[in-house]
C-alpha cells in the first residue's frame, strides 16, 4: 500500500483510501455500456499532479467486466 509520502498510484481495490471504488465501478459500467460496433468513443480524464488520476484509472481497469468487446485503455503522458 502507497504511504502517504509518495506519489505511487494504488495498484488494488483494498488500497482505495478515498472511497472512489464505487465512482470506478459506475465509470467501468458506462464504458462498457456506450460500446459499439459503428462507433468509437474515447474518455479522457484530466487533473493536477497527484490529484489521484493514475489511481482512478487502474480502479476503473480493475472493474470493467474480463472479455468486454472493444475494450482498450491507452494511458497517455505527455
Amino acid at each position: 500500500m502507497p504511504t502517504p509520502w509518495t506519489d505511487a498510484p494504488i495498484t488494488a481495490r483494498s488500497e482505495d483510501e478515498l472511497g472512489r471504488a464505487g465512482y470506478a465501478v459506475h465509470a467501468a459500467r458506462l464504458i462498457a455500456d456506450s460500446h459499439s460496433w459503428e462507433d468509437s468513443i474515447v474518455f479522457g480524464l484530466t487533473g493536477p499532479w497527484g490529484s489521484g488520476k493514475s489511481s482512478w484509472q487502474r480502479s476503473v481497469v480493475l472493474s470493467v467486466r474480463p472479455g468486454t468487446p472493444g475494450t482498450g485503455f491507452t494511458t497517455v503522458r505527455p
